[in-house]
């Protein structure tokens, strides 16, 4: 696990996380909201910058990458914001989504808990840990009315995310849509 110094203490960097979007902004994204000719042309200049590798693990395949986009969450002001996009291997993307993972490709679950172990020098048992830490956070973010936003430096580097602005920039109404007996998403 690679650690970094703080104040004469270690912390653990964490590299690979579940990053569960809460149920108000499912399908509130770029992907979502433009055009695909947009998207893909987005898609193409994170490709380029990226030269092929994904942000998180190193890895590089020729299909199938995925631009990801980086949501911050400011629980206080209930704001969320479209910061950043950065180029992914399916691999990661399936540990960011989890819940989706778990319920559209059960199969693919405890293969997506291992890459998680690995990527971050961890056993499974951790990983799995933080599997259920991001539920917790996902269940109270969901029961959240979100304001969303796109971030300023974003717009002027990808200025066809103005085009969704008006679409993205909204307030989102919180539900609490929640499977009863094992409390993941739908």
């Amino acid at each position: 696990m690679v650690r970094r110094t703080d104040r004469n203490r270690t912390k653990p960097v964490i590299r690979l996380a579940p990053e569960l979007v809460p149920e108000p902004l499912w399908h509130i994204s770029g992907y979502h909201l433009l055009t695909r000719g947009a998207w893909k042309s987005i898609r193409a200049r994170v490709l380029a910058k990226s030269k092929g590798a994904c942000a998180i693990c190193g890895a590089v395949q020729e299909k199938g990458m995925v631009c990801h986009e980086v949501w911050h969450y400011q629980g206080s002001k209930r704001i969320a914001t479209l910061a950043s996009l950065r180029l992914i291997c399916p691999d990661c993307n399936r540990v960011h989504h989890i819940g989706m993972t778990q319920l559209l490709m059960p199969e693919r679950y405890e293969p997506t808990i291992r890459h998680m172990a690995r990527v971050n020098g961890f056993p499974t048992a951790i990983a799995r840990e933080f599997v259920e830490r991001a539920f917790e956070v996902w269940r109270r973010r969901s029961a959240t009315q979100w304001r969303t936003a796109i971030a300023p430096r974003l717009k002027r580097r990808f200025p066809q995310l103005a085009v969704a602005a008006g679409r993205i920039e909204k307030p989102r109404a919180g539900a609490r849509r929640v499977r009863a007996r094992s409390g993941q998403p739908w």
